[in-house]
């Protein structure tokens, strides 16, 4: 049983990961042509448009993403053609609702961002990929219920190689004024190829009206709603860190700081991600069972860390040549942040698995104070390792935030009885965090 399980765990991380790799690399040769062709204020720009656009998501999509998975998943599959309408129907209202809400209050985003209202139009276009995003993410949550990961898998690798085809003419022609559509063509492009493979889903909530689809979903939107307290907490730490190195430090350290929060958060974020398409809907099956839901919890765990372990000691090890290779050698600044930052990400795997036992057991309140806690300590941390050790300071920030993040939810876990691991297996993610210890210091020596 639990070689089987570690086969299924294994294949789907190896088909998503290895998708979600080229798709990193083609995220790498846009930064990377971003970085050269425009500059450090071009990869600042794109980040910060960015975070904006995961940020609105997040307000007005209310985490429909992630909490509609567990309600189709659960339902026998002659169930879910209503489940698939309803939730493609208020994807759509909401996504909508986003685009009007960017559109009104991009000027005081931008002036929030840059303290001028220069960049109000870049913001109002950028409600176009929120509303395409909105409507990508209702067809995620059919494939991944659904357990299509080849499907996910094919559409994040041809979107991901047809966008950066797109990015690169748009950079040469363009310059720095290519970055919105750069955003807009590439959120295009992947819902089209989402959708291509959903068409033969059938939607059977035509016979009801909105108000109706809205009601049938107020399950899994009241738990969105809870959920999205705890991101737009995060995203609005985020922005405001980021707005805090772009007034100390000018735009320029913004961009460098951007390039190391991408290849440490999106580009490491990438194993997690293949981690949570395949976990997720498993655990929100098993949930009643208690005992069942540690198994599974524990078995995932540990065969996360042992796999992302060798793949943390050579990002450390090859640092300095990863950032010359996807962006420049002037990018070389915030080495120290990424190469620490990496010891913490070490404890990520197991922190993630604990957070999703909250969504999928429906522990509302635990989850947020966790989430609302971490963020505003990791906020506090961060401030105060970068204003008193640059980079560095930063990266060390980041060891004790992740390590606070970690206890803080094993603690809240234990306490509301949720179903979590063992005490040896948080050992063995301490553990293999300091071991990351030898070659970071290597590494920073030699740089």
């Amino acid at each position: 049983m639990a070689k089987a399980l570690t086969s299924r765990v294994i294949k789907a991380i190896s088909m998503l990961g290895s998708t979600q790799m080229v798709n990193m690399l083609c995220s790498a040769v846009r930064i990377k042509a971003l970085s050269v062709w425009i500059g450090p204020v071009g990869v600042a720009l794109m980040g910060v448009y960015m975070e904006v656009l995961e940020f609105t998501g997040a307000l007005t999509q209310l985490n429909i993403r992630t909490t509609a998975v567990k309600d189709v998943a659960s339902r026998p599959p002659a169930q879910r053609g209503e489940i698939i309408g309803i939730v493609r129907r208020v994807s759509r209202a909401m996504g909508l609702l986003g685009m009007l809400l960017l559109l009104i209050f991009a000027p005081a985003v931008s002036y929030f961002m840059f303290k001028s209202t220069d960049y109000t139009l870049g913001f109002r276009l950028l409600s176009i990929a929120l509303l395409i995003q909105a409507l990508q993410g209702s067809e995620l949550v059919v494939l991944q219920a659904e357990g299509k990961f080849a499907a996910i898998a094919s559409s994040s690798l041809w979107g991901g190689l047809t966008g950066l085809g797109v990015a690169l003419i748009l950079f040469l022609t363009l310059g720095i004024n290519s970055i919105v559509p750069v955003i807009i063509s590439y959120a295009a492009i992947t819902w089209l190829f989402t959708a291509r493979h959903t068409r033969s889903f059938r939607s059977e909530s035509s016979n009801l009206t909105l108000r109706q689809c809205f009601s049938r979903s107020r399950q899994y939107i009241a738990m969105g709603s809870f959920l999205v307290i705890s991101e737009l907490v995060t995203k609005a730490v985020s922005l405001s860190f980021m707005s805090v190195i772009e007034h100390s430090s000018g735009t320029t350290v913004l961009g460098y700081y951007q390039a190391g929060a991408t290849m440490l958060i999106r580009y490491v974020g990438v194993f997690f991600a293949a981690i949570a398409y395949e976990f997720y809907p498993r655990l929100s099956v098993a949930s009643p069972r208690h005992n069942h839901a540690s198994l599974i919890m524990t078995h995932q765990a540990r065969t996360c860390l042992l796999l992302f372990f060798p793949c943390a000691i050579a990002a450390i090890l090859l640092a300095p040549w990863l950032i010359r290779l996807l962006y420049d050698t002037q990018y070389l600044p915030m080495a120290p942040y990424f190469i620490l930052g990496m010891i913490g990400m070490m404890m990520r795997p197991a922190s993630m698995i604990l957070s999703f036992s909250f969504i999928a057991f429906n522990k509302v309140k635990p989850y947020l104070f966790t989430e609302i806690t971490s963020a505003l300590v990791g906020f506090a941390l961060n401030v105060a390792g970068y204003l008193l050790g640059g980079f560095p300071g930063l990266g060390l920030a980041t060891i004790a935030w992740y390590l606070f993040d970690l206890l803080i939810i094993y603690a809240t876990c234990r306490l509301t009885q949720t179903p979590s691991f063992p005490p040896r297996t948080l050992l063995l993610s301490l553990l293999l965090a300091l071991a990351l210890l030898a070659p970071a210091l290597l590494t920073l020596h030699y740089l």
